[in-house]
């Protein structure tokens, strides 16, 4: 029994789905689509101040963001490609600041579009099995963050880095 555990590990550490590799520098062909979508999630549990120390969160502060992705690639000739993309994200961060009756909760939410992204690639012709290609794009923040001040209650928590 133990050692059809084993085996089953083994196994199951080794085994994925393999992709199959496309060339970065091959583009679609004419009236080629391609999307693609990305959702991650980060939830921290500790924080490195100023000075570099690292100390986990105080019980009831939390710190969460979910950043959504979408991308779509078209094929205008077999050699050139157009890309769209966007970005949104939501943060949420709740933390208690001050001590004992002088503590306030403080929580804030804010959700939108983060960034958006145009850009395009030309690909070269083949020349005994090489290829190249010519790629390029632009990103742009869609949101506006505000400076915090010590002292002073923010207003709302910032959207992007």
């Amino acid at each position: 029994m133990k050692i059809s555990f084993l085996l089953f590990v083994l196994v199951s550490i080794n085994s994925y789905a393999q992709v199959s590799y496309v060339p970065s520098a091959r583009t679609l062909k004419t009236g080629g689509k391609e999307y693609d979508l990305g959702l991650e999630y980060f939830q921290p549990t500790s924080i490195v101040n100023e000075n570099g120390s690292a100390f986990n969160f105080v019980e009831g502060n939390d710190y969460q963001r979910l950043d959504f992705s979408f991308e779509g690639k078209y094929g205008f000739t077999d050699e050139l490609e157009g890309l769209v993309g966007i970005n949104s994200r939501s943060v949420t961060s709740k933390e208690t600041l001050g001590e004992n009756e002088a503590a306030q909760d403080f929580a804030f939410n804010r959700s939108g579009a983060e960034s958006a992204k145009i850009g395009f690639k030309y690909s070269y012709p083949e020349d005994d099995g090489t290829k190249f290609a010519f790629e390029g794009w632009y990103k742009k923040a869609l949101h506006a963050n505000k400076e915090y001040i010590a002292g002073v209650d923010p207003a709302e928590v910032s959207l992007g880095d």
